[in-house]
């Protein structure tokens, strides 16, 4: 099975680095052989950044959207209800990116599993038993517009001439007084 949470806090905006931890374990009832793949789609407006594991239980890579992370074969084998160490997800947020940004991961059996997969990834998690999978899982991400900066007040053509008159009057007046 796979858990996924999101663990920065928001409010997001472009720029930002959000972070969300994968924890996949082994739902049973056999034992799980230890080079389990999780693999997390970052969606348009998320860009990777990095992704790492528990000391050397994962090696993880990325190519373009897809985060692929590899437990490695020499850890120890996943009895039934035990959890692999945690994966760590970092990303940023694309300029221009608004909206809910929903990412998605899902973890395999490791190539040589001799036991069939029960219940395969088969979809978005959305909570319903009938469409989703315990191998899968996802989570959402708001992301605002940044508020711009409030205007500076300027001056018109005209105005700036209408003042730049009423200094040279003032002055003018100021000097024949000391005179």
């Amino acid at each position: 099975t796979l858990a996924k949470t999101l663990t920065s806090s928001g409010p997001y905006a472009p720029g930002s680095t959000v972070t969300f931890n994968l924890l996949a374990s082994n739902g049973g009832p056999g034992t799980a052989q230890p080079a389990i793949v999780v693999t997390d789609t970052l969606p348009a407006g998320l860009s990777f950044v990095s992704a790492t594991g528990t000391g050397t239980e994962w090696a993880c890579s990325a190519a373009g959207q897809v985060v692929t992370c590899t437990r490695s074969a020499n850890a120890a084998p996943l009895a039934s209800g035990a959890a692999a160490g945690p994966i760590t997800l970092a990303a940023k947020v694309a300029a221009g990116a608004t909206g809910t940004l929903t990412n998605v991961a899902y973890v395999a059996p490791a190539a040589g599993e001799a036991a069939a997969e029960s219940n395969p990834a088969n979809g978005y998690d959305d909570g319903n038993p009938a469409t989703g999978s315990n191998n899968d899982a996802s989570a959402s991400v708001t992301v605002t517009a940044p508020t711009p900066p409030a205007p500076v007040p300027t001056l018109g053509e005209w105005s700036l001439l209408l003042l730049g008159g009423l200094l040279t009057t003032l002055g003018m007046g100021a000097q024949r007084r000391r005179g």
